[in-house]
């Protein structure tokens, strides 16, 4: 099994901050691809979250290289393969989550039509008014993370199923 395959497998399992470290011997590997540094990036951004160190008991020195690797991470990605829209929305969606940066709608609007992927929607789906304009593309963005198998896939599916409960419970409309 390869470190990405061993990433992936720990992450099923619920061993979060093993699969950080086995992720991170993946993207040391050559050939990596631009998804194992974005799933490693989130991991470390759902690590980050107060109930989930806690869950793992994660130590202060675990919490910063988290904080730490989230940008490097990132970095290198870009370095790796360029400028790709995804890097982007990941760098400011952590800023908007984690440092309490506005929301960006602009930024994320033009990230999503100048990409190939969806992951900018789910932002902008949850925005005032978004549901409506975005539905579509929500629920294809949906679609593609719905087995929740990596860490992205995961929590961008969480954020979609939880903001579709709370419009169900708002009676707003969900889809």
């Amino acid at each position: 099994m390869d470190a990405v395959e061993r990433a992936k497998s720990l992450f099923i399992r619920e061993c979060w901050p093993e699969a950080a470290w086995a992720y991170e011997e993946a993207v040391i590997q050559p050939n990596t691809n631009l998804d194992v540094y974005l799933d490693l990036a989130v991991l470390y951004l759902e690590l980050l979250d107060g109930g989930v160190a806690a869950h793992y008991h994660l130590s202060v020195e675990f919490q910063e290289r988290a904080w730490n690797r989230f940008d490097e991470l990132l970095d290198e990605a870009e370095r790796e393969f360029g400028q790709e829209t995804e890097i982007g929305f990941w760098r400011r969606y952590f800023h908007f989550i984690h440092l309490g940066e506005e929301p960006f709608p602009e930024e994320a609007g033009r990230m999503a039509r100048a990409g190939t992927s969806l992951v900018s929607y789910f932002h902008l789906w949850m925005l005032p008014g978004g549901k409506r304009q975005y539905r579509e593309q929500a629920q294809a963005l949906f679609e593609q993370v719905k087995d929740g198998s990596t860490p992205r896939k995961r929590y961008i599916r969480s954020i979609l199923e939880s903001a579709r409960d709370r419009s169900r419970i708002a009676d707003e409309d969900e889809w």
